[in-house]
């Protein structure tokens, strides 16, 4: 099989690289309909790429703190962030702002994910 090598072991190639922060990347997620790469950043930003070419589609900024996790919703058209600054934020993909702010957390939310088909958030 092409692509496979002796042993079972894949080939991989990479066909492209980007700078896309200015410290460690804590999370890489996909958008269930493939068009954009999420990742977040201990520089306190979630950077959005298109998987076309991965240029930059947009830059979420609003964490006081290093963002640990995102995930994008099933469905709407919006991404969920948790940061070490213990809040959870809910971002448009439409305009790339800051639609909801949930706070309570008493320590960093190192986890979010959609439930019942992205009707409620989990962190």
């Amino acid at each position: 099989k092409k692509g496979v090598q002796e042993g079972g072991m894949l080939d991989l190639v990479s066909i492209g690289s980007v700078r896309a922060h200015e410290k460690d990347i804590n999370i890489v997620s996909i958008a269930p309909n493939d068009s954009l790469i999420a990742t977040g950043s201990q520089d306190k930003t979630v950077k959005l790429w298109k998987t076309t070419d991965l240029s930059l589609y947009a830059t979420l900024k609003g964490h006081k703190r290093g963002v640990w996790d995102c995930q994008f919703s099933p469905f709407d058209r919006v991404i969920a962030t948790g940061s070490g600054d213990s809040t959870v934020k809910l971002w448009s993909l439409t305009d790339a702002t800051c639609v909801r702010t949930f706070q309570g957390h008493t320590a960093s939310v190192l986890r979010v994910r959609f439930l019942s088909a992205g009707l409620q958030l989990l962190s």
